[in-house]
């Protein structure tokens, strides 16, 4: 089963990208992972981000865009977790 998992990307302070938050999805990715599913885990697209800002110069992909890609996303799995 392909498996997207959700949860916060934002820490209690709400700064964007909470390395806690991005362990704990990983953590529910591996569980899942070890029972013979295949896991989304967008939390991890924070790097992506990080990383795209800096070789475009500061451009940040807008919420509404990581929004829409994350849809299409879902569509494609079989749960949500």
């Amino acid at each position: 089963m392909l498996v997207y998992i959700y949860g916060p990307l934002s820490g209690k302070d709400g700064q964007v990208g909470s390395e806690e938050n991005v362990k704990k999805a990983v953590e529910i990715a591996e569980a899942l992972t070890k029972k013979g599913h295949y896991c989304i885990v967008p939390h991890l697209s924070l790097y992506y981000h990080k990383l795209a800002i800096e070789l475009n110069n500061g451009y940040k992909t807008t919420y509404n865009q990581w929004l829409k890609l994350d849809l299409s996303v879902i569509e494609r799995c079989d749960a949500v977790f």
